[in-house]
């Protein structure tokens, strides 16, 4: 980094674009809003976990 500010854009030569708008039900929200930090983080860590296991055994390691 150079020190200088950033200004938050992102650059890139590619044709991204960001995905429009979707409308979600009030009580998908609500729901989601109702999960805790300690919830999700047991989430993603046994989810990763699985991922791991998986590809494991899809993909041996080689010898």
């Amino acid at each position: 980094m150079d020190g200088s500010a950033s200004t938050g854009k992102i650059t890139s030569r590619s044709s991204w674009r960001a995905s429009p708008a979707v409308d979600l039900p009030d009580d998908g929200v609500a729901d989601v809003r109702g999960i805790t930090y300690r919830v999700m983080s047991t989430v993603l860590r046994r989810n990763t976990a699985y991922i791991v296991a998986v590809a494991a055994q899809l993909h041996p390691p080689c010898a």
